[in-house]
């Protein structure tokens, strides 16, 4: 599957709409609101994996544009909208907190850890990307 992007930007596409989240998920860390792992659980087992299943348009086409616009006029104005990154992740960053290539960051990283989340992390792409292939391959 190939995008067409009409104008050169940052981020171009799929970035650009990653950055989205992260900004509001980062936002919702900072405000307090959620912890990191209540993020990842919610990204998870909430609205992300139905995203090998259809895209975010076609998911409102399939529950009703009315039903989303309505949702959005109630949730985009509370949406975080920083121009610069949260502050958690800055002092993170700051700390020399990097994550897996540090050993810690919002979680820690033994290196047995570090293998067995890279070794399900691809496991699942893998598994995506598959049943993504088949619907392809089917027309």
């Amino acid at each position: 599957m190939r995008v067409m992007v009409a104008k050169d930007i940052p981020g171009f596409l799929a970035n650009r709409m990653q950055h989205a989240l992260m900004r509001e998920a980062w936002s919702l860390i900072d405000r307090g609101i959620a912890t990191p792992e209540d993020v990842d659980i919610a990204v998870r087992y909430g609205f992300g994996f139905r995203y090998v299943a259809a895209g975010p348009i076609l998911q409102k086409e399939m529950s009703g544009l009315d039903v989303n616009f309505l949702a959005s006029s109630t949730v985009f104005p509370d949406l975080c909208n920083d121009a610069k990154p949260a502050a958690k992740l800055a002092a993170k960053v700051k700390a020399g907190e990097l994550g897996m290539k540090a050993g810690k960051g919002f979680y820690d990283w033994p290196v047995e850890k570090i293998a067995k989340v890279k070794a399900r992390y691809h496991t699942a792409l893998k598994r995506g990307l598959h049943i993504l292939k088949a619907e392809d391959d089917a027309g």
